[in-house]
């Protein structure tokens, strides 16, 4: 209803209006408000701080649109400190191809041999990757869509998650192990 006092449709045009109603729609844990409000104040306002609290709270009730809005301010430092580490978890239960160019990107950095250019730890970063293809990307249809040397990166990444979890597993096992002989 308030979206309709935003461009005048069958009523005289508001802004104020448009934004109580999206309030209150937001209050009520409407997503799509959230997704407009946080649209609003990052273009009309350019209040990103505002912007990227309305979209992470639409992103954490799985609203696409905002999960691909907060990877992409997360990469580009908007509202937030740049954290390509952050942006890949988001991007990953997102927008494909968000996920895709920081696949890409991290890809470059390595065979450039400039890892330390993406402003975060390597490592981190390729087992953030690995996470996001294993619970949501591998075998999606934009994962069989993206380049060869994109998947041949990210299944790398992949591999490399598996046997960081796996690490883990064993660690665990073995500590629980030892604790239950003492």
């Amino acid at each position: 209803y308030g979206y309709k006092f935003r461009n005048g449709e069958f009523v005289e045009k508001d802004e104020k209006v448009y934004l109580d109603w999206l309030e209150k729609a937001a209050n009520q844990k409407n997503p799509r408000a959230m997704d407009w409000l946080g649209l609003w104040f990052r273009n009309e306002r350019r209040d990103k701080d505002k912007a990227l609290s309305y979209y992470c709270a639409a992103a954490e009730l799985g609203w696409k649109n905002s999960l691909t809005f907060v990877a992409q301010m997360l990469k580009l430092g908007e509202g937030c400190a740049s954290d390509l580490r952050q942006a890949v978890i988001w991007g990953a239960k997102g927008d494909s191809f968000v996920f895709g160019r920081l696949l890409a990107d991290a890809k470059r950095a390595l065979e450039s041999g400039a890892p330390e250019d993406l402003d975060c730890d390597f490592d981190q970063l390729c087992y953030s990757i690995g996470w996001g293809l294993y619970w949501y990307r591998y075998g999606s249809y934009e994962w069989n869509h993206e380049s060869d040397e994109n998947k041949a990166f990210g299944n790398r990444r992949l591999n490399y998650y598996c046997s960081c979890v796996e690490l883990q597993q064993t660690s665990i096992f073995t500590f629980l192990l030892c604790w239950n002989r003492t």
